[in-house]
């Protein structure tokens, strides 16, 4: 799935211009880097915007009053070695926007720098009035990152590496000189300048190496400080996953389960979270449980199929001891899946589940299995962040996805809710309408994963109110 592009809205432009006018009224020594070419009008994802060491505490608190002044939220704040993050969203009557500042104050590779921050803000130039960085600089930081971290450079970057290299091939040196050595340097800015990114490329080795070299023979003490620093700063930000979210979706066949799942990885996945991960009721660590028995039963007489074989409607429910195996062999899959979410959320990613352990509770299947079975190995699950209860008319289920009885319809909405006012005490739970447009149903349920969200990076100067456990999408914008 491609990258999402932020909607042009008037709400986005306007937190923009406010934002780096706040920035330059405070006299905060900055310069946007990459994507400014359209500001302060629109950007397409984020902004990078670097600034000075001592000054990025007051840059990240004037932004976020500016932002503040024009309605957007912070969703949350995130802080590592060398930079400071804000992640912002506006709740629109139609839907929600993201908008993402990334301030830093050091160009790393690990936690070697790479770049003189000095030098590029000392020569920093300017559009339509922003501070941006000059094109030999901008040309050298592009080049750097693409080869340090292995990256396909792009042809719209390429043509800019390019014409920096050439218009300001002394900024280009002075830039990067630092942190390589003077003849891997020269070699650079010449294949730059002939725009040979194949032979670039193949530097990739000897770039690396010698970053690593510099850094650490001209500051054996500094970059001994400054890896300890970077290694805790990973280990902090894993084992908080500030950006990383587990959303289950709870409801019958016909929901809009598929739907608004698609619908909010095509934007929220793309848009403000690194990245995403759908899964269909397990973490698939074990293999399915059918698979491993239809070996040994091949020599048993095979059953009449009937035309509605493939429906919930035909499935048979199971018994006691069917029920026990199946729910204990899926506990081991949901036990290992931990480790996995963990993972996931670690990496800022937007994990949502179309079906889940909470299914079992109203599934045809397990019509008749006892919900105390259910609750005992309930405890193997990994407990999302938030679920999101998918509650429409019967009729107008039925209608979408004709499967299911109506009857068979309102038994499980009647016990889905049933099971979210049992969870809601330990877990939220979100009641999101799915009759009514499923633009309206996307907004409701950005807005309550980004609610939960805010609770998560909750600290006492982000202003977040309170969030009970069982309440609907409705009731935030109170």
């Amino acid at each position: 799935m491609t990258e999402t592009a932020n909607e042009r809205t008037w709400e986005l432009a306007e937190a923009l211009r406010t934002a780096l006018s706040a920035l330059a009224g405070q006299s905060v020594d900055f310069c946007v880097l990459r994507n400014y070419e359209e500001l302060p009008e629109y950007t397409t994802h984020d902004v990078d915007v670097l600034v000075d060491d001592s000054q990025l505490s007051q840059a990240a608190e004037t932004i976020k009053r500016a932002c503040g002044r024009c309605n957007w939220r912070l969703a949350a704040e995130v802080r590592t070695a060398s930079s400071h993050s804000l992640y912002m969203y506006y709740d629109s009557s139609e839907n929600v926007q993201y908008l993402s500042f990334d301030l830093v104050t050091d160009l790393q590779w690990g936690w070697a720098s790479t770049i003189d921050v000095q030098y590029v803000l000392a020569t920093k130039g300017a559009f339509r009035g922003i501070p941006v960085a000059s094109k030999g600089c901008d040309a050298a930081m592009r080049l750097t990152k693409a080869l340090l971290r292995g990256l396909d450079i792009k042809d719209s970057a390429r043509e800019v590496i390019t014409q920096g290299a050439l218009a300001d091939g002394n900024a280009f040196m002075k830039a990067i000189r630092g942190f390589l050595n003077h003849k891997l340097t020269d070699t650079l800015l010449g294949y730059a300048q002939a725009g040979d990114f194949r032979e670039l490329r193949n530097l990739r080795k000897r770039t690396c190496m010698s970053v690593l070299w510099r850094f650490h023979a001209r500051r054996p003490i500094t970059s001994f400080h400054a890896m300890l620093k970077y290694l805790i700063h990973r280990i902090r930000m894993f084992s908080r996953g500030p950006l990383g979210v587990c959303a289950v979706l709870l409801g019958p066949d016909g929901a809009g389960k598929t739907t608004l799942t698609d619908r909010l990885v095509r934007r929220a996945g793309t848009l403000f979270f690194r990245g995403f991960r759908i899964y269909h009721h397990e973490f698939h660590v074990l293999p399915r449980l059918k698979d491993l028995i239809r070996p040994w039963t091949l020599f048993l007489p095979k059953r009449k199929r009937n035309a509605n074989e493939h429906s919930n409607q035909a499935t048979r429910p199971c018994g006691f001891m069917r029920s026990l195996l199946h729910l204990g062999y899926y506990a081991i899959d949901y036990s290992i899946g931990r480790l996995i979410l963990r993972h996931l959320q670690g990496h800022s990613k937007l994990v949502l589940f179309d079906r889940y352990y909470y299914d079992y509770y109203f599934q045809p299947g397990h019509k008749n299995t006892p919900h105390w079975l259910v609750d005992i190995f309930r405890i193997f699950a990994p407990k999302p962040d938030v679920v999101l209860l998918l509650q429409a008319d019967p009729e107008k289920i039925h209608a979408r996805k004709p499967e299911l009885t109506i009857e068979e319809i309102a038994r499980q909405l009647k016990v889905a809710q049933a099971i979210s006012d049992k969870l809601g005490a330990n877990i939220p739970m979100i009641t999101i309408k799915t009759d009514l447009s499923t633009v309206a149903s996307e907004r409701q349920a950005s807005v309550a994963i980004l609610h939960v969200l805010s609770r998560k990076n909750y600290r006492r100067d982000m202003k977040v109110a309170p969030m009970n456990c069982i309440q609907t999408a409705g009731e935030f914008e109170r």
